[in-house]
């Protein structure tokens, strides 16, 4: 989980989008449920 939140650039809004993305969806894999919060940021931040 320290990987993750360092994946998410250490930045606490990140790692909490990642967490509910990880309650959301209890089948995905924590490396999937990165790809779609960075997806997902890289977006919204253009």
């Amino acid at each position: 989980m320290v990987d993750a939140f360092e994946r998410m650039h250490s930045h606490p809004c990140f790692f909490r989008n990642l967490i509910e993305v990880l309650l959301l969806d209890t089948t995905l894999s924590i490396n999937e449920s990165v790809e779609r919060v960075r997806h997902r940021v890289a977006i919204e931040l253009g």
